[in-house]
């Protein structure tokens, strides 16, 4: 009982209800006092300024309490996100009868002295039907800048076509896909809500296949929801239900 009630006290404290509880009392007195010995404009005027002192005090961990929040919020997203995707992504490329599909997000890692951002492309989420596959090294901290074949991507939206059809593009690109014995591939840019391209989806063959422009409308679908659960087009709550109905 002696113990049940220490803890009780312990918990009281660590979890800040005694000082808030104080802190209520300390103002609610100070309140009191200023509207005792003062008119009452005076008073207001009084505890709006020490409220806003108060809350300038408190900025700083009212910034990193909410920093915390919407990181931890982020990471949840992510986790349920990852799980969808990686789930449309297996049942594409099944579906589609390809060797290879994945995801590709940009990001900014650094800047240049004149604060200019240097931008790059990831491999995040990656199916395949090859055993024990791997992808070229090349493929991490991708520097989009280096290779044309991205701006040319996010401009036209889609490519459709051999590793030949891609070297008249970007060259060096072409050859890095073709290193991981891909010949033919579709391609798609997403897009943020500001037309900003954000990453890409594409899918690969070690050969043509048989009737490519038949895959396209399945494949863009696919794309289409990675789209929006990549550029947080739903809420949490949204994607959590999508995650317990697969």
């Amino acid at each position: 009982m002696i113990l049940d009630v220490f803890k009780l006290v312990y918990e009281f404290f660590v979890n800040g209800k005694i000082i808030a509880g104080l802190s209520t009392i300390v103002v609610v007195g100070i309140g009191y006092l200023l509207f005792t010995f003062f008119e009452v404009e005076m008073a207001v005027m009084i505890l709006v300024g020490l409220a806003i002192i108060a809350l300038l005090f408190n900025l700083p961990k009212l910034f990193d309490a909410w920093n915390t929040r919407t990181h931890n919020m982020s990471n949840k997203y992510r986790r349920v996100v990852s799980k969808i995707i990686r789930h449309d992504l297996k049942k594409a490329l099944d579906k589609l009868d390809g060797h290879r599909i994945f995801v590709t997000e940009g990001h900014n890692g650094t800047s240049s002295l004149g604060d200019l951002a240097f931008l790059y492309m990831d491999i995040t989420y990656l199916e395949s039907a090859i055993e024990d596959d791997w992808l070229n090294f090349q493929y991490r901290n991708f520097s989009t800048t280096l290779y044309p074949g991205f701006d040319w991507l996010a401009k036209h939206s889609t490519f459709v076509g051999n590793t030949d059809k891609l070297k008249s593009i970007d060259q060096r690109l072409s050859r890095i896909i073709e290193s991981n014995g891909t010949k033919y591939l579709i391609a798609t840019c997403l897009y943020n809500a500001h037309n900003e391209c954000i990453g890409t989806v594409i899918l690969t063959f070690p050969e043509e296949p048989t009737c490519p422009m038949e895959k396209i409308a399945d494949f863009q679908k696919v794309a289409n929801k990675i789209e929006r659960l990549i550029d947080k087009q739903w809420t949490l709550k949204e994607v959590e239900k999508m995650a317990e109905d697969l």
